[in-house]
């Protein structure tokens, strides 16, 4: 299967660089089913963004986010990236997509509005969506909390929370 990774930090981009050589060289898979993009997914696409995330010696990169705000960080470092709709990635006529997983410090309700047209699908949709609920990183974000669920449910996704992580799935 086709494998689509929005990633907007480039030392992760580099991982997954090499963690694909290492299962392209084992016969694993190739090349040509991973389709990386060094950016971040959203609603709209934008040529240049900021992130930012914490400075390298801190080491956490878990952080990074589009809204300085939810980066807790003292000592930060900006990266300027492209904001991809995941829309105009994936088109219609690509085979049907079974999961995907949302983690973006707050913006994942951004990037479900710009998956819209995938979500409407009537074969081929995801199957299942996974995404982190913080509601104080949402709000630093910009966001409401419980946006993504009532989004997705108006999709017909059902809805179920496991800790700070909710699964929504759809037959």
């Amino acid at each position: 299967r086709e494998v689509f990774a929005f990633e907007p930090i480039s030392y992760h981009v580099a991982k997954l660089c090499e963690g694909l050589s290492a299962n392209v060289r084992e016969g694993w898979t190739t090349k040509e089913l991973l389709h990386l993009y060094h950016a971040a997914a959203g609603p709209t696409f934008q040529s240049n963004v900021t992130i930012t995330r914490p400075s390298d010696h801190v080491g956490k990169f878990d952080q990074t986010s589009l809204s300085r705000e939810a980066v807790h960080q003292r000592e930060v470092v900006e990266e300027i990236i492209p904001l991809l709709e995941v829309d105009q990635v994936i088109s219609s006529s690509q085979q049907a997509v079974a999961v995907v997983k949302i983690d973006v410090q707050g913006h994942e309700f951004g990037v479900l509005r710009g998956m819209t047209k995938l979500l409407g699908r009537t074969t081929g949709y995801p199957k299942h969506i996974f995404y982190e609920e913080d509601p104080k990183m949402i709000r630093r974000s910009g966001y409401k909390p419980g946006a993504c669920q009532k989004l997705l449910e108006a999709f017909s996704y059902q809805c179920q929370k496991s800790g700070g992580d909710i699964l929504c799935s759809k037959e």
